[in-house]
């Protein structure tokens, strides 16, 4: 699975994309490649999740061709807004919001990382998706990189964290 995935997610969106993709191999190189644990199979929470996604785990993911969203003037907002809601829901709760209501920029990490320890088809693959397709539209259409850059450095920040504690637990 993870080759496939990882084929898919390698496209060209600088800055900061090839280190999110090397972080996001570190993590689940240190998870075995594991598609899906067989002890207490997991998934990122569905809630808030945007539909976008939604439609294309349900159609089989990268696997199948045209499952793919493309987004307009009209349509970018509201996925922007719900992957910002469905990204915040999933924050530790040691991490405060902002102003925003968005994860505050983080200045130290807390312990619990069971929510965005999730390896495999069901995890970290999900937001990494999202991610892609909104950089390719900034890529494409040149519109809105600042916000899909402020998203890109957050998910980064978590993933790097999610990283060391699975380190730090396989060293204790």
């Amino acid at each position: 699975w993870f080759f496939d995935a990882f084929s898919y997610l390698n496209v060209d969106l600088r800055p900061h994309w090839k280190d999110v993709l090397t972080v996001w191999v570190q993590f689940e190189r240190s998870s075995n490649w594991v598609k899906k644990p067989s002890k207490n199979p997991r998934a990122l929470p569905a809630l808030f999740r945007p539909k976008e996604l939604t439609h294309w785990i349900s159609n089989c993911r990268y696997e199948r061709k045209g499952a793919e969203p493309t987004f307009d003037a009209t349509s970018l907002g509201p996925f922007i807004d719900q992957f910002w809601s469905w990204w915040t829901s999933m924050q530790p709760g040691w991490r405060p919001l902002d102003a925003g209501n968005k994860p505050a920029p983080i200045t130290s990490y807390g312990s619990d990382w069971k929510v965005l320890s999730v390896c495999g088809k069901n995890g970290w693959l999900s937001v990494l998706a999202c991610l892609k397709w909104w950089g390719l539209h900034v890529a494409n259409v040149g519109d809105g990189k600042d916000r899909w850059l402020e998203a890109l450095t957050d998910v980064l920040q978590m993933l790097r964290g999610v990283v060391q504690y699975h380190t730090t637990q396989k060293t204790t």
